[in-house]
C-alpha cells in the first residue's frame, strides 16, 4: 500500500500552527511579573498548613476587634535571617453559606494585601518575624470595606508594637 501526501491547494494555504509549548499568553504575564504590584500578596506570605495555624492558635497571642480576631506570634529574627510576615485568613461555616465565606475571604484576601507592606516594614525594622492568623466574625459579612480596612490597619499596627517577649503564658499576653 503506497501512502500520498495530500495535494496542497494555492488559494487555501495551510493554517498557522498553535502554540506548542503549552504555556498560556496570561501564564507568561503571570512569569514576569506583570500582574504583581507591589501590592501583592505573594504564596510565600501566606500561612498555608494546618501545622502552623495550630502553632499560632496554641502559642500566639490575640488582639480582639468590633469584626475580626487577630491571633498573632512574633519571633526575634536570628542573625543573617531575613524578616518574614506570613498571614492566613480562616472563615468558619458559623458563618453562613460558601458564597458568603469566599466573599469575607476575598475581601479580607484584598485588604490584607494592601496592608501588608506596611506590616512587614515595621516589623523589619525591629527585627522580628510574625505569623498571623485573622479570623472574621460574623459582622464582617455586612460592615463596611472602609471600616474592615480600618480595623486590619489597628490590628497591624497592634501587632507591629507588640512586645516580643511575651507569650500566651507570661501573665498579659491578651491585647484589647
Amino acid at each position: 500500500m503506497i501512502v500520498t501526501a495530500k495535494p496542497t491547494n494555492p488559494a487555501h494555504p495551510p493554517a498557522p500552527k498553535r502554540m506548542t509549548t503549552g504555556a498560556r499568553p496570561s501564564a507568561s504575564k503571570r512569569a514576569s511579573g506583570l500582574s504583581q504590584g507591589s501590592n501583592a500578596f505573594p504564596k510565600s506570605a501566606r500561612l498555608l498548613k494546618h501545622a502552623s495555624f495550630q502553632h499560632v492558635y496554641e502559642n500566639g497571642r490575640k488582639h480582639f476587634s468590633t469584626t475580626m480576631i487577630f491571633f498573632f506570634l512574633l519571633k526575634p529574627v536570628e542573625a543573617g535571617a531575613e524578616s518574614t510576615v506570613q498571614i492566613g485568613i480562616t472563615v468558619g461555616r458559623a458563618l453562613g453559606g460558601a458564597v458568603d465565606r469566599n466573599r469575607i475571604k476575598r475581601r479580607m484576601r484584598d485588604i490584607v494585601r494592601h496592608n501588608l507592606g506596611t506590616l512587614r516594614e515595621a516589623l523589619t525594622t525591629r527585627g522580628v518575624s510574625a505569623e498571623v492568623v485573622i479570623n472574621p466574625k460574623k459582622a464582617a459579612l455586612t460592615a463596611d470595606i472602609a471600616a474592615l480596612r480600618a480595623e486590619v490597619e489597628r490590628g497591624f499596627g497592634v501587632i507591629a508594637a507588640a512586645n516580643v517577649t511575651a507569650t500566651r503564658g507570661a501573665g498579659d499576653a491578651r491585647t484589647r
